[in-house]
C-alpha cells in the first residue's frame, strides 16, 4: 500500500498507533505527519469507542507525549504543512527539524520567511530574544529615545549603525579593500559578500536610537531589513544596491592601522545588536527608586596589634643578623655580588643601553634587527611583499597550531590561504 495514501484508510486505534510509531521514529519531517494524524484523531470518529476520552489522554497513554507536545505537533502542521491541514511539509520549511520549527512557532511569520535551514538551533533562539526583548520597549520610551547623529536616509542609516555595532566586517572588508588597490583591481560584490556572510547567510541585529531594533538578514540571493516592533514592515536591497551604500560608508569610515588580516570571525550566524542606553528609561527609574538608608553601625574600636613573644625566645639585635646567619648563607650572598660583576652590565645601564650590551647597535632599524639575529644569511634586505607574505604565513602557522592548545581554525586557514593566493599572484611572471 502507497505509504502517502495509507494515511486517509487508518479505521481503527491500532492502525492509528502503529502508524503514529513508525512515524515518530523516523527523519524529522514526519512531525508534520504525526500532527496531522493527531488532528485526524481529533476531529474524526477513529477514537470512538476505545475507551480515550480525547487525543491528549491516548497521545500521553501510549506515547508518554504530554499536553503541550500534542499541541505543538498540531500547531506546526497547521503552521507548515501545506493547506494547513495536511501530511506534507511546506517546501520552504524542508530541512529545519522539529526543534527548530518548533521555536519558530513563538517567532511572527515575516520573521521565519528570512531564515534557512542552515540556522542553528541557537541562532533562532538568538532572533527569538532579540524580537522579545523589542516587543519589551513600548513606544512611549522609543519615541524618548535621542535620534542618532548621521544621515537622515533609512538605508544609510542601516548600514552606518551596521558597521558601528559590527565593525568586524568592515574592518575584514577594509583589508581586502587594500589588498585590491596594491593589485589594481576593484572590490567586486563577491568580496562584500565575504566580509559580511562568510557562511553564505547571516543575520545581523541593530538598534537605531528613536526607531527600534532591525534584523539585516543576508543571503546570496539579496538583503532583507525587518522592523522588529513590526515585522510586516520589511524593505529589501540587492548586493548592487548595499555595495554602493556600503561604499560610501567605508569612505568616512576610520580604520586602525594594522597590515595583518583580521582574524574571522565565530561561525554563529546571529549578530545581537548592540546595547545602548535608553536615557528616558533610566530617569523613570531613578524617580521612582527611594534612598535606602542602611541603620547605624556602633563604632568600632580597634585592637590593637600585639605581638605574642614566647618566653624562651631570644631576642637578636638587628645589625647582627647578617653576622649570625649560617655560613651557607653567607657564601650565597658572596657569589651572587661576584657573579652579578662578572656579568659586565653596569648598574646604572637604562633600558635602552641593554641591547648595546647585547652586541646590537642603538642605532639598528627594524629591518636590519632580523639581520642582526642571523635570520638573513644571504645578507641582502628583504622587500615589503616578502615580509608580509612571511607574517602571513606566520599567522597560518598559528591559526594551525594554535597556542592555547585548541583545536586548528581550518575554516579561517582556508580563508586566509584563499586570500593570499591573490595577493601572490601580482608577483607570478
Amino acid at each position: 500500500m502507497d505509504e502517502l495514501t495509507s494515511l486517509n484508510t487508518i479505521n481503527t486505534v491500532e492502525q492509528l498507533t502503529n502508524v503514529i510509531n513508525t512515524e515518530l521514529n523516523r527523519a524529522a519531517i514526519s512531525f508534520v505527519r504525526v500532527g496531522y494524524l493527531l488532528k485526524r484523531a481529533r476531529d474524526e470518529d477513529i477514537l470512538k469507542d476505545s475507551g480515550y476520552p480525547d487525543i491528549y489522554v491516548y497521545a500521553n497513554t501510549k506515547f508518554g507525549l504530554d499536553k503541550s507536545q500534542v499541541s505543538r505537533f498540531i500547531n506546526i502542521n497547521d503552521r507548515y504543512s501545506i493547506g494547513g491541514y495536511s501530511e506534507q511539509l511546506k517546501e520552504e520549511y524542508e530541512g529545519y527539524g522539529y526543534s527548530k520549527l518548533a521555536l519558530m512557532l513563538t517567532l511572527p511569520e515575516e520573521i521565519n520567511e528570512e531564515l534557512s535551514p542552515d540556522f542553528s538551533k541557537r541562532d533562532i533562539n538568538a532572533i527569538k530574544s532579540e524580537y522579545e526583548a523589542e516587543q519589551k520597549i513600548s513606544d512611549l520610551e522609543v519615541m524618548m529615545e535621542e535620534k542618532p547623529d548621521g544621515p537622515d536616509d533609512f538605508l544609510a542609516m542601516v548600514i552606518k549603525e551596521l558597521n558601528d555595532e559590527h565593525p568586524e566586517s568592515a574592518t575584514y572588508l577594509n583589508t581586502t579593500m587594500k589588498m585590491a588597490e596594491k593589485l589594481g583591481i576593484n572590490v567586486e560584490e563577491q568580496d562584500i559578500r565575504e566580509a559580511y556572510i562568510p557562511e553564505g547567510t547571516a543575520a545581523y541585529f541593530i538598534r537605531i536610537s528613536g526607531r527600534g531594533r532591525y534584523e539585516i538578514g543576508m543571503k546570496e540571493s539579496g538583503i532583507v531589513i525587518i522592523n522588529m516592533r513590526d515585522p510586516a514592515d520589511k524593505t529589501s536591497m540587492t548586493w548592487e544596491e548595499f555595495k554602493g551604500r556600503l561604499m560610501k560608508d567605508m569612505e568616512v569610515r576610520e580604520f586602525p592601522e594594522e597590515e595583518k588580516k583580521p582574524e574571522r570571525r565565530n561561525n554563529d550566524k546571529v549578530k545581537p545588536a548592540k546595547p545602548k542606553e535608553n536615557k528616558y528609561v533610566e530617569e523613570v527609574k531613578k524617580y521612582h527608586e527611594q534612598e535606602e538608608v542602611a541603620p547605624v553601625q556602633p563604632e568600632r574600636i580597634p585592637e590593637e596589634d600585639t605581638e605574642i613573644i614566647p618566653a624562651n625566645a631570644e631576642t637578636i639585635p638587628a645589625g647582627q643578623c647578617m653576622d649570625n646567619a649560617p655560613q651557607n648563607v653567607r657564601e650565597v650572598e658572596g657569589n651572587i655580588q661576584e657573579n652579578t660583576g662578572a656579568a659586565g652590565v653596569e648598574e646604572t645601564a637604562t633600558v635602552n643601553e641593554v641591547p648595546k650590551a647585547a652586541g646590537v647597535e642603538e642605532t639598528a632599524t627594524v629591518n636590519e634587527v632580523p639581520k642582526a639575529a642571523g635570520a638573513e644569511e644571504t645578507g641582502t634586505e628583504l622587500t615589503t611583499g616578502q615580509r608580509e607574505v612571511l607574517d602571513w604565513l606566520d599567522l597560518i602557522r598559528r591559526k594551525v597550531v594554535p597556542e592555547d592548545g585548541s583545536r586548528p581554525d581550518w575554516v579561517s586557514v582556508r580563508d586566509e590561504l584563499k586570500t593570499m593566493e591573490r595577493y601572490v599572484s601580482q608577483f607570478t611572471i
